[in-house]
Order: C-alpha cells, then sequence, then structure tokens
C-alpha cells in the first residue's frame, strides 16, 4: 500500500483492537549484483499513491564519470494507486564495487528509497580465436577500479602491449572503469589454448 500511517482493525464481535502500521519506502532490486550491461528490475512498495495526481518515480544511479561522481537518471515509471511501481534499467559503464541506486518520487517531499547494487569485473579477449602471425588481439574489461592497479597476464606470463609503450602490467580502469590494450600474436605464441587472467595488485 501508499507509504503512511495505515490502521488494522481486529474485531472478534466483542473487543475491537486497532494496530497502527507506518509504511516507508522500499526499493528492490533483482538481481542485486553483475556486470556493465546487465539488465535490472526495479522494484518500489510504499511510494505515493497516484490518487487524481500522476506521480512518477525516477531511478538514479551515482555514477563516476571523469572521475568526479554525478548522479545519472536510469528510468522513471508512474506510481501504482497503491504505491508501488516495476521498472528496468541496464547497469552503465562505471567502476567495480558497491554503487547506491536511488529511486525518487516527484512527489512535494521527495520521497525516495535506496538499494545497493555492486558491479563485478569482466574481462574479454577479441579475436577468441587469433592465428599467431602477428594478429592484433585486444583485451578489455569492465568494472575496474579507478585507482587500483591490475596486472594482465597470458598463461602467467607479461606480454608487450602492440603500442610498444611496455609491459601489459601496472594499469588500472579509466574513470568509468573500462580499460583496452591490444597484444601481437606472433610466432612467440606457440599453437594452443591461452589463459588471460586479471590479478589486482596489493597495495
Amino acid at each position: 500500500t501508499k507509504i503512511g500511517r495505515h490502521n488494522v482493525t481486529i474485531d472478534d464481535g466483542k473487543c475491537v483492537f486497532i494496530i497502527y502500521v507506518n509504511v516507508v519506502p522500499t526499493l528492490i532490486l533483482t538481481p542485486t549484483e553483475g556486470p556493465v550491461g546487465t539488465v535490472v528490475t526495479a522494484q518500489g512498495y510504499g511510494f505515493p499513491a497516484s490518487d487524481g495526481t500522476k506521480i512518477n518515480v525516477t531511478i538514479w544511479w551515482d555514477y563516476v564519470d571523469s572521475c568526479t561522481p554525478i548522479t545519472v537518471a536510469l528510468a522513471w515509471q508512474l506510481a501504482t494507486t497503491q504505491g508501488q511501481f516495476t521498472t528496468t534499467f541496464t547497469v552503465p559503464h562505471t567502476v567495480g564495487g558497491t554503487h547506491i541506486v536511488s529511486a525518487i518520487a516527484n512527489d512535494t517531499l521527495t520521497t525516495s528509497a535506496d538499494a545497493e547494487f555492486k558491479v563485478l569485473v569482466t574481462l574479454k579477449v577479441t579475436p577468441s580465436l587469433p592465428a599467431n602471425n602477428g594478429t592484433l588481439v585486444t583485451v578489455s574489461g569492465t568494472g575496474l577500479s579507478n585507482v587500483t592497479w591490475y596486472d594482465l597476464l597470458i598463461n602467467g606470463k607479461d606480454y608487450y602491449t602492440a603500442d610498444g609503450s611496455g609491459w601489459t602490467i601496472f594499469f588500472h580502469g579509466d574513470c568509468v572503469g573500462d580499460f583496452s590494450l591490444q597484444i601481437i600474436v606472433d610466432a612467440s605464441f606457440d599453437p594452443g589454448t591461452y589463459a588471460a587472467v586479471l590479478y589486482r595488485l596489493v597495495d
């Protein structure tokens, strides 16, 4: 039901008991963790009811852009006459870890509720079946920290990057947690399966 005080009456014909319940806004996210690009369902309960006046609820994400925290509106939905809503949003490119998602209504009190979503790190290699004839392979990731350093190892070894800038060791994600680098797959790579592993370095 909608936000505010509600009463529950118990009446057995002889005695009447009245219990008052104060309903507060609640935001539930499904799932509560995943990589960049995850589609999340946001369900809200106990918000102002849209009775005569349309009450919309906006979903906000504590985004990081240019290493400065800002908030970004991801989706909005009208509340029902029971003060409920359901909408979806896509996890944006952002640094890994726990983020606060807020649902804020446009009523006079700007009623709100918060929930947490944990962004997980992903690693992708393109193309996944390169020839060892000088092919450029791109290794990219999302959800990294923008302050913690990482080491990328291919079968337990460091390799020079394709631009000649140095080893693939010691790098971190940009201000939205992304990274991308290229390595040259040449004759020094014997045919077979290789594992690209990202290690978080200890400070």
